[in-house]
This record gives structure tokens, C-alpha cells and sequence, in this order.
């Protein structure tokens, strides 16, 4: 969990915001994401409304790219080339989840 930046309180900032699509954003269930097919496990969640995406990585604290360096740099490479298909859920991950804590165990 990183405490300089808590998930919980982005999210909380993320719909208050005003904006086109800010009430369909705020009924958008989360969904899980692979930063690559051939992953065991999920890498985070992801809501993506209109030209938001909103990305909360498992595992990972302040220091991202250290605590989950494949899934970090994925998660980027998505953002830069834009591809709105890299966010797709993966067919053995397609259950619905809330966001919780991102904490280490």
C-alpha cells in the first residue's frame, strides 16, 4: 500500500471530478487486468470510461516500478501507445471485483 498516495483516496478524487463522462465513470465496475496473458494472476484492476483510465496495480506501493517492475512497465507501455485493447480482461479473470487494499501480505 503506498501511504503517501493511498489508492482509496485517488479514486475518491478521481469521481469527484466534473466532467463528460464522470457519471458513467462513477457507475463503472472495475475490472481485472494482466499486464500479460501468460501471467497466473491478476495484476491490478482497471475502469476505463471514455478517455479515462483509472489503473490500480496489486502488490505495489510508492516505488511501483521496484515492487512490480513487468506489470509497472506494461501498465505504462499501454498508456504511451494508447492501445484500449492492452486493458481487455483476460477470459480466465473476467469476475468482477471492488477495489480493496493493494497491500503486501
Amino acid at each position: 500500500m503506498d501511504t503517501l498516495f493511498p489508492s482509496q483516496n485517488l479514486q475518491e478524487y478521481f469521481r469527484s471530478l466534473k466532467w463528460p463522462g464522470a457519471t458513467e465513470f462513477r457507475k463503472a465496475e472495475p475490472q481485472h487486468w494482466k499486464a500479460y496473458p501468460s501471467y497466473r494472476s491478476v495484476s491490478g484492476l482497471v475502469i476505463r470510461v471514455r478517455n479515462m483510465t483509472d489503473v490500480v496495480l496489486f502488490r505495489a506501493g510508492h516505488y511501483t516500478a521496484v515492487d512490480e517492475p513487468d506489470a509497472a512497465n506494461k501498465m505504462i507501455l499501454n498508456f504511451i501507445e494508447g492501445d484500449a485493447n492492452a486493458w481487455e480482461t483476460p477470459d480466465d479473470a473476467k469476475t468482477h471485483e471492488k477495489r480493496g487494499s493493494t497491500e503486501r501480505g
